[in-house]
């Protein structure tokens, strides 16, 4: 397993060397339990059962190979979680009952009365409405505080996580000046999907 810069678990890479690395071999028992608690992999486990053609645990076979490689591969996401899933420590707090509610002060607004600091706003119409143009209307207001439609708009920095190639981005950034507040970065193919 590999870390990143901030220690944590770099799972695309510890996965690969699962798959790519030497043939694990895999405890029976493990097996077994992976085996009862999902029908689905069951069936999967079929269509890698041994050949018998010889078959050792030093000197396994094809489908050998790959069923212990698979099951290697669960018992990784069983303990270091799937990539891009959240991990047990990252699932939703409980929830609080209305009257456990605490009050707090006034909103902070990015653009006054649309869309709040801290918060997750969805952006959403019809195709061809204008929704990536509106938002690079208000990526220019972010530069130095403007206002768009009427309401003011804070200073900010803003990443864009986009599948619309670089090359409309520099369209647009072109268009409008779009300045370097602004950061892009493409969401991998695999990911879209």
């Amino acid at each position: 397993m590999t870390s990143t810069a901030n220690g944590h678990i770099d799972l695309h890479a510890a996965e690969l060397a699962i798959l790519e690395g030497p043939v694990p071999i895999i405890d029976a028992n493990e097996e077994q339990r992976l085996r009862r608690s999902d029908p689905r992999l069951r069936e999967a486990l079929v269509n890698l059962e041994c050949e018998g053609n010889g078959c050792t645990l030093a000197n396994p076979c094809s489908p050998c190979i790959d069923r212990r490689r698979y099951i290697s591969l669960l018992l990784h996401r069983e303990k270091h979680g799937k990539p891009g899933h959240p991990s047990d420590d990252t699932k939703f707090p409980a929830p609080v009952v209305c009257s456990e509610l605490l009050a707090t002060g006034p909103e902070d607004w990015l653009w006054h009365g649309l869309l709040a600091v801290g918060g997750i706003t969805l952006l959403t119409a019809l195709w061809k409405l204008g929704k990536s143009t509106l938002l690079a209307y208000l990526l220019r207001a972010m530069e130095r505080g403007d206002v768009l439609c009427g309401r003011v708009v804070q200073p900010a920095r803003a990443l864009i996580i986009t599948e619309e190639s670089a090359g409309r981005w520099a369209r647009r950034r072109d268009d409008l000046g779009l300045g370097d507040h602004l950061h892009r970065s493409a969401i991998p193919r695999q990911a879209i999907r």
